[in-house]
């Protein structure tokens, strides 16, 4: 009963959903437990080798100028990287993610829904190819704008 009389009246669970959790996401520092901090911190001392190089070429807005921090909290979560100007999170996975990728699908999902696109690299990837992760991620901050439709109608084809 509730469902057709929220499906009549246009409203949509997902859409609720994703409104309330933006609306949360606004306020997340300031909901954060003591634990999440300190284990933010305890990460922040031990980044692992492909994080302490990408952090190197994006810390001090050398990457575009805009501002990335480590091992940020968002909501529960500890993300490894994060514009919060541009709400983009960049995780770097390494051999534990192979074994929770159900597990990191449903984080990248709760992320995306508090209003946060989600870009993954592989440790190898960066520690092989940094440059174009740069890119990457510069990519993601400043998406390219869709290309211009082709003119069409009478006389479009006329020198």
């Amino acid at each position: 009963m509730l469902s057709t009389a929220a499906s009549n009246s246009g409203f949509n669970i997902a859409m609720i959903c994703r409104s309330y959790y933006s609306f949360m996401a606004k306020d997340y520092i300031s909901r954060l437990t003591d634990e999440l901090r300190d284990q933010a911190r305890y990460f922040r001392r031990r980044l692992t080798k492909a994080e302490r190089i990408l952090w190197q070429d994006i810390r001090n807005r050398q990457l575009g100028g805009f501002k990335f921090r480590r091992q940020v909290p968002i909501d529960q979560f500890i993300v490894d990287f994060c514009c919060l100007e541009k709400k983009l999170v960049v995780e770097i996975d390494g051999e534990i993610h192979r074994a929770q990728l159900d597990l990191d699908k449903l984080r990248t999902e709760k992320l995306e829904i508090l209003g946060f696109r989600v870009i993954r690299f592989t440790n190898d990837q960066v520690l092989n190819d940094l440059e174009m992760i740069k890119e990457d991620i510069l990519k993601a901050i400043n998406p390219s704008p869709p290309s211009p439709l082709p003119p069409c109608g009478r006389g479009a084809n006329d020198v």
